[in-house]
Parts: structure tokens; sequence; C-alpha cells
């Protein structure tokens, strides 16, 4: 029962994951105006809509993905996946170093630690397996409840802060814009990649 419970667990944790991460790279795709504020500007505003989406932007950006499919067998809505993973998400910009139409913004975000997610997700599966709280569910009920137990462990999380990280930005037909690869760098910062892997 407890390799069987940790098995739907992983795959619910899979799908939320996997959804936020495409919601992420989603959101980080902007524009600013000009200089060393403007690089600043470039990347607040993109950090900012990730901060402050409410449930309906969220839908509307990844509602019709892979991803947000999958959340519907385990009962999770997309605004609850969101919410779990960035509840207390914040971000400092360290400095901003510009070298004529580039520059490199630093920023050091504040997270759920989700490199504790695996063993704390374990040990929640396991004790689900054992309370009795899974006995006699039908596969649609079990699925649920894995879902509610994978949303609950993640907002149990502690927070953490990351490393700097540095995001580059360039001047694009007069307006300052994030670097493709902009969703990657948070990715890597905020995700592990044992949670990421395979996306």
């Amino acid at each position: 029962m407890e390799r069987t419970t940790w098995s739907w667990a992983h795959k619910a944790a899979i799908a939320v994951f996997a959804f936020v991460v495409a919601c992420c790279c989603m959101l980080l795709s902007g524009c600013a105006e000009n200089s060393e504020e403007a690089a600043r500007n470039a990347v607040t505003s993109e950090l900012d809509q990730i901060k402050n989406i409410d449930a309906a932007a969220i839908e509307e950006i990844a509602g019709g993905s892979a991803e947000f499919q999958a959340l519907g067998a385990y009962g999770i809505t997309a605004n609850d996946a969101y919410e779990a993973i960035f509840s207390d998400f914040d971000y400092q910009i360290e400095g901003v170093k510009v070298d004529g139409d580039k520059a490199t913004v630093s920023v050091k975000f504040t997270s759920k630690d989700l490199g504790q997610f695996q063993s704390a997700l374990v040990a929640a599966a396991q004790q689900a397996s054992t309370d009795g709280s899974l006995t006699g569910l039908s596969q649609s009920q079990m699925n649920e409840k894995i879902g509610q137990l994978v949303i609950d462990t993640i907002k149990a999380l502690p927070t953490t802060e990351t490393d700097v990280v540095d995001f580059e930005v360039e001047k694009k037909n007069g307006k300052w814009q994030l670097a493709d690869d902009s969703g990657q760098v948070l990715q890597e910062a905020i995700f592990p990649s044992s949670l990421t892997s395979g996306y």
C-alpha cells in the first residue's frame, strides 16, 4: 500500500510541478524602457506578474495545457497548484550591470523550500497509507485524496532563500526585455532538478 500511495502521490506531484513550470515560462516574456532602471524594470515587471497573478489569469494563460488537464484527475485546480508553490514567493534585486544594449540583473528569491518536498511527501504518503484515511476509497476518490495530500505537503514546506541568480536583459527596438532563457533561469533557481527532470 505504501508503494502504491507513493506512486500515485508522485504522479500528482509531477502534474503540479509541470503545470507551474509551464505557467512561469509563459509569464516571463515581457518588456520595459531604458538604461539601468529600465533593465531592472524589465525583470521586476515580469516577476511581479508571477508574485501577484490571480486565478483567472492562471487559467487564461495555461488552462488549455496538457499540464492543466493532468491536474484535474487529482481534483487540483490551476489556482490550487500555483498558490501552493508561490504563496510565499518574493524577490530582491541585488544588482544591475548595464553594458550598452545588454544588461545583467541579479536577483535573490524567497520561496518554498522545494528541496524538502520529496521526503515530506513520502512521509505524508506513508502516514496516509497506515492511518486508514485511504481505506475503501474508489480510484477517483483516492486520486483526489492524493491530490490534496500533495497540495497540503507543499503548503507546509518552510521558505528558503536561493542563491543570487542572473537574468540577462537586452534592448530591442528601443525596449528592454528578458532573454528567452528567463523561464529556465527561474525554474533552476526555485525547482530542484529532481522535481523537473523530464519536463
